[in-house]
C-alpha cells in the first residue's frame, strides 16, 4: 500500500443556511428531548469540527465500506482521515435512548440520511490538495449515493474553507487496485505527500482521536452501515 503516503485530501460544495451557535448534544445520560434535524447544517458541522483533516489524507468510501474505511485509514502506517475522525463523540452516538437527542434523527431513514448528507458535505468542504474514495471496484464507483451526490461534486468545487482538491483517486478495500478519478483543469496530477502544519489548525484542536476512542468501527457499521454512502 505504497500509494498511501500519496493521498491528499480536498474540499467542496457550499453549505446551506446558516446554523446559529450551540452546544453538541450531551452523552450526560439524563432524558433529553429529541433534537430537531434542522439544527444539523452543513455549517453547523463545520463550526462545530475538532480536528481538521492535513492536506492529502481525506477517505471517503461507498456503500458498506465503514469499518473496512476506518481500519484502512488507521492502519499499515498510514494515517488517513475519516468522517469518523472530524467530530465530537456525541455527534456520531448511535444509541436508541432517552439520553440521546440524536435519536429521533438516527430512527427516521429520510432525517438521518439528511444528517449524513450535511456531515459528508462539511468533510468534504474541508478536504485539501489530495481525496481518496474507497470502493469495491475504482473502475466503477457507484453514484446513487451520498459519494456521488454530495462528496465529489463538493471536492471538486473552488473556494472551500479547507481548501482546493486537484486530485481525487479510487482505491479498493485491499489497497492494492488503484484509480485515477478526476484532475482538476489546468493542474497536475498531485501525488506527494504533505503534512499538516500548525497554521492549517490554528483554530481548532492539533489532537487527533486515536482510533476507536469514540466507538469502535464495527458499532458504528452496525448502527450507520446501511446509510447510503
Amino acid at each position: 500500500m505504497h500509494f498511501i503516503k500519496s493521498l491528499s485530501a480536498a474540499t467542496a460544495l457550499y453549505a446551506l443556511g446558516y446554523a446559529l451557535p450551540t452546544e453538541s448534544p450531551s452523552l450526560s445520560g439524563r432524558d433529553v428531548p429529541c433534537d430537531p434535524i434542522s439544527k444539523y447544517t452543513t455549517n453547523y458541522f463545520l463550526d462545530h469540527h475538532i480536528y481538521t483533516p492535513p492536506a492529502t489524507t481525506c477517505l471517503f468510501y461507498t456503500f458498506g465500506l465503514s469499518a473496512t474505511a476506518q481500519r484502512f485509514a488507521h492502519g499499515g502506517g498510514s494515517d488517513m482521515t475519516t468522517i469518523w475522525d472530524i467530530w465530537p463523540c456525541e455527534l456520531y452516538n448511535g444509541d436508541d435512548n432517552s439520553g440521546n437527542p440524536l435519536r429521533c434523527i438516527f430512527k427516521d431513514n429520510t432525517m438521518r440520511l439528511t444528517y449524513f448528507e450535511n456531515m459528508s458535505r462539511a468533510m468534504a468542504m474541508l478536504c485539501k490538495t489530495f481525496a481518496t474514495v474507497m470502493t469495491d471496484d475504482p473502475k466503477n464507483i457507484p453514484q446513487p449515493g451520498i459519494w456521488g451526490r454530495i462528496e465529489e461534486p463538493t471536492l471538486k468545487l473552488t473556494g472551500n474553507p479547507g481548501g482546493q482538491v486537484d486530485t481525487i483517486i479510487a482505491v479498493n478495500t485491499k489497497g492494492d487496485d488503484v484509480q485515477d478519478v478526476w484532475v482538476r483543469p489546468g493542474t497536475k496530477r498531485k501525488t506527494m505527500s504533505i503534512r499538516s502544519t500548525s497554521s492549517e489548525n490554528e483554530n481548532k484542536a492539533l489532537f487527533k482521536r486515536q482510533p476507536n476512542e469514540c466507538y469502535n468501527p464495527d458499532q458504528l457499521q452496525k448502527w450507520f452501515g446501511d446509510v447510503e454512502w
